[in-house]
C-alpha cells in the first residue's frame, strides 16, 4: 500500500509539473501574440510598450526553451504557435546574421574611415582610448561625453594625427562632444538638442569635396520616476523612468535639418535608441545604417557590463551607437572596438565616397 501511495504521489507530481509547464508556455506564447499586435498597431505609442520595444531581444529569450518544451510535451497547439513565433522572429532578425555580399565596385571611389565613441566623462583609461585611436587612424573621429580635459585642451597627444579638432564645452550638457579630423575643418556649428546644444555639425574638406559630419548625442529616454519605493538599481531606474519624448523630438528635428543639407553627410554618435524602436524605422527611411550594410549580428554597443555593475558574463545587449550615411556613401566594413573604460563600445566604419556630389 505504501508503494502504491508513493507511486500515485509521484504520478500526481509529474502531472502537476506537466500542467504547470504547459500553462506557463501557453501564457508566454499568448502574450507574444498580444505583443505583435500591440507593436504593429501602437508602435511606441505608450511608454511601457516603447520600453518593451527598446529591449525587444529580452522578450524572445524564453522562446527557444518554450519551443523545445512544447515539442517534448507533445502539446500540439502550443508547438504550432511556438513554431509560428519562431518563423516571424527569424524573418525579422534572421537577415542580419547572413553573410554580407562584397560591395559592388564603383568608379572614383574614395575610402573614408569614421569612428564614433561615447568615451564617458569619468573614464580613467583615456590613455587606452588614445592608443586605440592612433592604431585605427580613422579619417574622422566623433566623441561624445568627453571629459573636462578634452573640452579644455582637446587631445594634444593626437595632434600630429588629428591636427583639426573641435570640442564643445562640457557645460553644453553633462559632457560635450569632440570632433577630430585628419582633413581641414571648414566650419563648425552647435545644434540645439533638448534645451542645450548637444550636437555638432562640422564640414570638412575631403580630397577637394565638402562633407558634412554630424556628431550626435541624443537625450537619454529617462524622465521623472513613475513609481515610488522601487529597488534602487540600474534596471529599476530605467524601467520606472523610461520616457523617449525628448529623444524622439531631437530625432525629428535632426531629420528635418537633414532635408536641407546641401553636402554628402554622415550622422554618427550615441542615439540612446535601440534599432528595435519604431522611430528607428523613421531614421532608416531617410538614411542608411552603415553597420547593417557593413556588418551583421547583434552589434551591441551598450551597456558594458563591468562599467554598469552588471554580471560580467553579459555582453552589450543593445546597439545604440550608429553611423548613418547619405546616399553618397557605400558602407564597406563596420565593426565594434574594444572595451576601454566606457559603458559604450566604440564603432568603426569604413565607407566609400561615391561619384560626384549630387
Amino acid at each position: 500500500m505504501q508503494g502504491e501511495s508513493i507511486s500515485a504521489a509521484s504520478s500526481s507530481l509529474r502531472l502537476w509539473s506537466r500542467r504547470s509547464v504547459t500553462s506557463g508556455a501557453a501564457i508566454y506564447l499568448l502574450a507574444l501574440i498580444a505583443y505583435w499586435i500591440l507593436r504593429i498597431t501602437l508602435q511606441d505609442g505608450v511608454w511601457w510598450l516603447a520600453l518593451v520595444n527598446e529591449f525587444a531581444p529580452l522578450v524572445f529569450v524564453p522562446l527557444p526553451l518554450v519551443l523545445i518544451l512544447s515539442l517534448l510535451l507533445r502539446a500540439r497547439r502550443w508547438q504550432i504557435l511556438a513554431i509560428l513565433h519562431s518563423l516571424i522572429l527569424v524573418t525579422w532578425w534572421g537577415p542580419r546574421f547572413l553573410p554580407k555580399p562584397p560591395p559592388q565596385a564603383t568608379r572614383n571611389q574614395e575610402s573614408l574611415q569614421v569612428v564614433s565613441f561615447n568615451v564617458w566623462g569619468d573614464n580613467t583609461r583615456l590613455d587606452e582610448v588614445e592608443a586605440w585611436l592612433r592604431a585605427v587612424q580613422a579619417d574622422v573621429v566623433v566623441l561624445q561625453e568627453i571629459p573636462d580635459v578634452y573640452a579644455d585642451n582637446q587631445v594634444p597627444e593626437l595632434a600630429d594625427l588629428y591636427p583639426y579638432q573641435m570640442s564643445q564645452s562640457t557645460s553644453e550638457r553633462r559632457y560635450g562632444n569632440l570632433c577630430l579630423s585628419r582633413h581641414p575643418i571648414l566650419s563648425v556649428e552647435d545644434l540645439p538638442g533638448a534645451g542645450v546644444p548637444a550636437q555638432q555639425r562640422i564640414t570638412i574638406d575631403y580630397e577637394g569635396r565638402v562633407i558634412a559630419v554630424y556628431n550626435v548625442h541624443l537625450a537619454m529616454p529617462i524622465g521623472a520616476p513613475r513609481f515610488s519605493h522601487l529597488p534602487d538599481n540600474f534596471v529599476m531606474e530605467i524601467a520606472s523612468r523610461y520616457n523617449p519624448i525628448a529623444r524622439n523630438t531631437e530625432i525629428q528635428r535632426l531629420l528635418r535639418r537633414l532635408q536641407t543639407e546641401p553636402h554628402p553627410y554622415l550622422v554618427a554618435g550615441d542615439f540612446n535608441m535601440s534599432e528595435h524602436t519604431a522611430i528607428y524605422t523613421d531614421i532608416a527611411a531617410k538614411m542608411t545604417d552603415a553597420y547593417r550594410v557593413g556588418s551583421g549580428g547583434v552589434g551591441g554597443t551598450w551597456p558594458v557590463a563591468v562599467v554598469e555593475e552588471l554580471p560580467s558574463y553579459l555582453p552589450p545587449l543593445l546597439r545604440v551607437d550608429y553611423v548613418w550615411q547619405s546616399e553618397h556613401f557605400l558602407a564597406v566594413r563596420a565593426q565594434r572596438g574594444p572595451e576601454m573604460g566606457s559603458d559604450h563600445l566604440p564603432l568603426y566604419v569604413q565607407l566609400e565616397l561615391l561619384g560626384e556630389e549630387r
